[in-house]
């Protein structure tokens, strides 16, 4: 099965704690991917990072939480993206967060970009960095 990577803070979450609706809804409605959350979060906070997710109805299969400084947010992204070498897409507010995936291979999108397309016939016409 193919996967969806998707970061957290102002990509699902706005303040912490907020839904963005239109990320989630997109991420929601691909149920067909294997969805893997990658947060630059430290794992202290792996408690309440879950209830917000839950909270904002976030559906996925995996948590990752970062094991380094939060300064090193883009080598940890890095690591999973070559731990998720089958990821057809990664999500993150953050352009050297998606930088690091599309070193990897992975294409890579700006949140505000989704659309209806991202993973048809658009995932190929240039529109990821």
């Amino acid at each position: 099965m193919a996967t969806i990577i998707c970061d957290i803070d102002d990509t699902l979450l706005r303040n912490g704690t907020q839904p963005i609706r239109s990320t989630i809804d997109w991420l929601n409605s691909h149920s067909s991917y294997n969805v893997v959350i990658v947060t630059g979060r430290p794992a202290s906070t792996r408690a309440k990072t879950i209830a917000a997710l839950k909270a904002a109805g976030v559906e996925y299969d995996s948590l990752h939480m970062n094991p380094y400084s939060t300064s090193e947010s883009n080598k940890w992204k890095s690591e999973m993206a070559r731990k998720y070498h089958n990821a057809v897409l990664a999500i993150d507010n953050d352009e050297g967060a998606r930088r690091a995936y599309s070193a990897e291979g992975i294409k890579s999108i700006h949140p505000n970009k989704l659309s209806d397309k991202t993973l048809t016939k658009n995932i190929w016409n240039g529109i990821f960095r």
